[in-house]
């Protein structure tokens, strides 16, 4: 098929049609101030009062569009921790899951994992985790938070051993 334009003809195809929109979507896309709204998000993670060192808190949203994206970061020996994605620091503006784990870092099997490929007696696994497993799953746990656009996002975490922890006041 031939369209008119002005004094020439073009054929119609596939790659005039789509190119167009091909450089309008990749116009819009990879600038880091691209992508959905964030915040710095930094706190505490203690667990019965005591912080926790080499934890991992995740953010996880509880809405997905597009653009989604899960933050996470380690706590340091203070208990304390900062959030980032793959390319930018903060966690996606509003209401998040959020699962801690902690690993106990003197299990044999924490040291070495490929020994959970073996079958193992159950009572080899304990102790495995610092704090109990309900903390870690994104889908299960009861934490939540909510990081507010425009401010840095103080969010302090007190766990349980009974696993009714939740965000400190």
């Amino acid at each position: 098929m031939l369209v008119r334009t002005g004094s020439r003809t073009v054929p119609l195809t596939r790659i005039n049609v789509l190119f167009p929109g091909l450089v309008v979507l990749l116009v819009g896309c990879g600038s880091e101030e691209s992508g959905p709204p964030m915040a710095r998000v930094s706190g505490i993670v203690k667990y019965e009062g005591e912080p926790i060192a080499g934890a991992t808190v995740h953010f996880v949203p509880t809405v997905v569009s597009v653009g989604y994206v899960p933050a996470s970061g380690k706590t340091n020996d203070e208990g304390k921790f900062e959030l980032q994605t793959r390319d930018r620091e903060g966690a996606l503006c509003g209401s998040n899951r959020v699962a801690i784990s902690a690993p106990n870092p003197e299990h044999p099997f924490v040291k070495d994992p490929r020994q959970l490929l073996l079958p193992h007696p159950a009572s080899e696994l304990e102790g495995m985790h610092l704090i109990p497993l309900v903390y870690a799953d994104p889908i299960a746990t009861k934490l939540t938070a909510q990081v507010v656009s425009g401010q840095t996002n103080v969010i302090n975490f007190e766990l349980t051993e009974d696993g009714t922890g939740g965000v400190a006041p």
